[in-house]
């Protein structure tokens, strides 16, 4: 495995990826039509704040890696990552899984 939990520790045993798909740009949000959209942020904060979410969940043990795009999207682009990894799929789906905002 590559990326950010390659180097994981070793009694992880779940690798949880969360890609959701509302976090894609839709076309349609009730009547509303979008045609793409453009993400901005101040990065030190935005980071600060992504930080903020993944922390109390480490605390109990998991790993936690949490990115958001900004720039242009297009629809059907994904805007927002989240994976969890754990020592145990169990603790990955009810334990953590419900803590992601």
């Amino acid at each position: 495995m590559s990326g950010p939990f390659a180097n994981g520790p070793e009694d992880t045993g779940c690798n949880l990826i969360f890609d959701w798909q509302v976090g894609t740009i839709r076309q349609w949000t009730g009547e509303i039509e979008t045609e793409r959209i453009v993400y901005s942020a101040y990065h030190p904060m935005a980071e600060r704040q992504l930080e903020k979410l993944a922390e109390p969940i480490e605390q109990q043990g998991a790993r936690v890696v949490i990115a958001h795009r900004t720039g242009e999207l297009q629809l059907t682009e994904e805007a927002f990552f989240v994976g969890v990894a754990a020592a145990h799929r169990g603790d990955a789906f009810n334990k953590y899984w419900p803590e992601i905002p």
